[in-house]
């Protein structure tokens, strides 16, 4: 018997000592995971423009965004009409609307939407110069004009008025009438304010004011580009895990934490609005302006030969 439970004893010895270098041999050689206060899989996002600069300029979208200013501000020195054009249409590119509270969010028009209005009331104030020049009324823009103030608020919009030869100056505002249609004298001092005016002599240049409608109908915004940084590496040991949020730049998201707030109040108005009847026209705008969490991606594909290629995609990239 003693020999049965030596025998019993030595194994499991064995066993133990076997397991606790296994133990060893898994500390050694399995990868530890390290928590760190925020891990990277990407540090930043980077941009480039091609169409301009090739690949000599690559870095955040703020930098390509300044190469992009300051080579448009060189190009206006030799062409200024379409420097200033460009301007413009990068400015309405760039330019976020604000959402009115007083309007249901199914009714409120889209950024692209609101874009091509901003572009249409830009024409319209050419096409009323070109086809009434002698118009005293189509050439002054009143600057406390709602509208006008709305154009002038968006980046590029100062230069194109200059590029059409609209100039500002202080005039005598038109003076408050009673119910009788008589003017009321309030005061003695007549009362100016701002306009922007285009001369009757640069008003009857009707191939200068076709040129700029045609610059300002053709033109395409020249905007920074994601750039792909296309990556290649070995794998190692078992198929990568996925990403969480926290190894992603925050630019690959579309909403910051006041962002996303501002979003949860916008879908509380949706489900409040949900009780009415809605158009077809405005269920379709309320399916383009469901939040997106994406505005990039990246992508890993395993290749065969262990090898993995990386890159970075807009998310509507196809």
């Amino acid at each position: 018997e003693k020999p049965v439970n030596y025998e019993v004893k030595r194994e499991l010895e064995e066993l133990h000592r076997a397991q606790r270098e296994a133990d060893d041999l898994k500390e050694r050689f399995v990868q530890k995971v390290i928590a760190t206060e925020k891990p990277s899989a990407l540090s930043r996002v980077l941009f480039w423009c091609p169409a301009l600069f090739g690949d000599a300029i690559v870095g955040t979208r703020d930098q390509v965004e300044q190469s992009i200013n300051e080579y448009l501000s060189s190009e206006a020195k030799a062409n200024f009409p379409e420097a200033a054009t460009l301007m413009l249409v990068r400015g309405l590119e760039n330019y976020k609307p604000l959402t009115s509270p007083d309007i249901p969010l199914a009714e409120q028009p889209t950024p692209s939407e609101w874009r091509e209005k901003r572009r249409q009331n830009f024409a319209r104030i050419l096409n009323n110069l070109i086809q009434y020049p002698d118009n005293p009324v189509y050439r002054k823009l009143r600057v406390g004009n709602q509208l006008v103030r709305d154009l002038l608020s968006i980046d590029g919009a100062e230069q194109f008025f200059q590029a059409c030869r609209f100039t500002e100056q202080t005039l005598e505002a038109s003076k408050p009438t009673a119910s009788s249609g008589e003017p009321l004298e309030t005061c003695s001092s007549p009362v100016t304010e701002p306009f922007l005016v285009i001369s009757e002599e640069d008003a009857h240049e009707i191939t200068h004011l076709q040129r700029m409608l045609e610059l300002l109908n053709s033109a395409e915004p020249i905007m920074p580009e994601l750039y792909r940084e296309t990556k290649v590496f070995w794998a190692s040991g078992n198929a990568p895990p996925m990403l969480s949020r926290d190894q992603l730049p925050e630019e690959y998201f579309y909403m910051t934490k006041d962002e996303l707030k501002r979003s949860l109040e916008r879908q509380q108005r949706v489900i409040e609005e949900s009780g009415m009847l809605l158009t077809k026209a405005m269920r379709e705008r309320l399916k383009v302006q469901e939040i997106r969490l994406f505005r990039y991606a990246l992508i890993r594909v395993r290749l065969p030969g262990d090898l993995i290629i990386q890159v970075s995609m807009v998310n509507c990239d196809k």
